[in-house]
């Protein structure tokens, strides 16, 4: 037995509960520089000590015998695992996996970072380790050895004559923690495994749970949308992250609160979706958030694309429409939604592969009209985009069963509601025979409730059995 390093005698050591009238002998405890290792872990919120956090562990144990097995003090199988298990964690950044304060994802052999105050860094894959416990204190590291060894030797323990183990983490002479108990009469399964972070592998934090990329998040319809998520979220009991685009960041505020709840976290984004430019300098890193949120929760988890944003464009007759106004139509109707839908299919079409089996489930709603499939006079911008985004849905839900990918579209229109588009129709329709029906409608308050139109959505994809790529009205049955 390898004799107690310097510094460590005398260490005031919590002794296992075996009772009054036991008939077991503890051992002593069992330490020596062979089970020691230095590794490094990440601060979730900035401090005097730095993001970055080096330490130096040894770890003992400390076993309990049935009294005439003739096997006091002998754990050689066990001494071999506990050496192994610390060298496995040795010289590695040890990150926990079920943190609520650190986001973890892995992509082009680096570990993406993000800390609970939004601090983020990138570290090579290879230098970390993901331990399935919410932090890197002396007690976790305690009792994750300890479910390891019980893994890995409680039958070759059993057989010997043990009923009792404990293992001791130290940091220091002075700072040590420990974790005991019987061992279990029978195998146990096996405990997840500390592995390094690999391509594609996420953190888990064992929750169902959805993602979702709502655009046009700030008012209208958008809003009614996030409201309904929420109430679903806080009603099932599942845990709800909305990320909310558009341009208006009061808009988007007030929305918050609106779909505030618990279980429901939010992320703003203030995006000029009508803009290129802007566009593609912000999509990276709306992209790099929902992997890092997906690779948080841990599966399963579904990634819901919501296309809400999009504009009327002039209502005129098409000899009036001038080339500008076209193209900025185009720009936000088709291309905007096009480009996400592109940029969200090449990041997460690996990850969604049905072939897998914690998969991601990837679902986009193109929100759509009427228009896409009848014709209404003046109105030739708002028809040809929202017809283009359906045929899109389409192409995409044939290449994702063609490829065997978890990916499922719907093209949803949502009825005639009571927005603000309705002012505007109102106010410059040049078809007297459309503006005719919409002043009807007003007049009559048949507007389709816009929480109801939510709520017919959000039962559809909870169903999951509409035919992907199909265009469904809220007026079908």
């Amino acid at each position: 037995m390898a004799a107690a390093g310097p510094g460590f005698a005398g260490l005031a050591l919590e002794e296992p509960e075996l009772g009054e009238a036991s008939d077991e002998a503890c051992s002593p405890i069992l330490q020596g520089p062979e089970f020691g290792f230095c590794a490094v872990h990440v601060a979730p919120a900035a401090g005097p000590r730095g993001r970055l956090q080096g330490r130096t562990y040894r770890a003992g144990l400390r076993i309990a015998w049935r009294t005439g097995s003739g096997a006091e003090g002998e754990a050689e199988g066990v001494r071999r695992a506990l050496e192994e298990e610390c060298g496995r964690l040795h010289e590695r950044v040890l990150l926990p996996s079920r943190s609520d304060g650190l986001s973890l994802a892995s992509r082009g052999g680096q570990v993406a970072i993000v800390c609970q105050d939004r601090a983020a860094f990138q570290l090579p894959a290879g230098d970390c380790m993901l331990l399935p416990i919410a932090s890197i204190t002396l007690e976790e590291i305690a009792a994750f050895l300890w479910s390891r060894l019980i893994e890995r030797c409680a039958d070759s323990l059993r057989e010997q004559g043990a009923v009792f183990m404990r293992v001791i983490v130290w940091e220091g002479p002075l700072r040590s923690a420990s974790f005991g108990r019987a061992l279990p009469a029978e195998p146990q399964g096996s405990p997840a495994e500390p592995e390094p972070l690999a391509e594609g592998s996420p953190s888990v934090r064992l929750r169902a749970r959805r993602v979702v990329l709502l655009t046009g998040a700030s008012r209208g319809y958008g809003r009614a949308l996030a409201v309904g998520l929420a109430a679903e979220a806080v009603a099932a009991r599942r845990p709800t992250h909305l990320v909310l685009v558009a341009r208006d960041e009061a808009g988007l505020r007030e929305t918050t609160r609106a779909s505030s709840g618990e279980g429901v976290s939010h992320h703003c984004v203030a995006m000029d979706l009508s803009n290129p430019k802007q566009l593609a300098e912000q999509l990276g890193p709306v992209l790099d958030h929902l992997e890092v949120e997906i690779a948080h929760t841990g599966p399963p988890v579904e990634l819901l694309i919501l296309h809400n944003a999009g504009s009327l464009g002039p209502l005129l007759y098409c000899g009036d429409i001038s080339a500008s106004d076209t193209q900025l139509a185009i720009d936000l109707n088709v291309t905007s939604s096009a480009v996400l839908t592109n940029a969200v299919l090449r990041r997460f079409a690996a990850a969604a592969s049905a072939q897998g089996g914690d998969h991601l489930r990837v679902r986009i709603v193109n929100i759509s009209s009427l228009l896409a499939v009848e014709a209404f006079p003046a109105w030739s911008l708002y028809a040809m985009g929202k017809a283009a985004r359906d045929m899109a849905m389409q192409v995409v839900a044939r290449e994702a069963e063609a490829q065997g990918l978890d990916v499922r579209t719907l093209s949803y229109a949502p009825g005639p509601m009571r927005t603000a588009m309705v002012d505007q129709i109102m106010g410059t329709c040049a078809d007297s025979g459309v503006l005719e029906n919409f002043r009807k409608m007003d007049r009559e308050d048949s507007f389709v409730p816009m929480d109801a139109s939510a709520g017919k959505l959000l039962r559809l994809l909870a169903e999951d059995s509409y035919e992907s790529g199909a265009h469904v009205d809220f007026f079908d049955e």
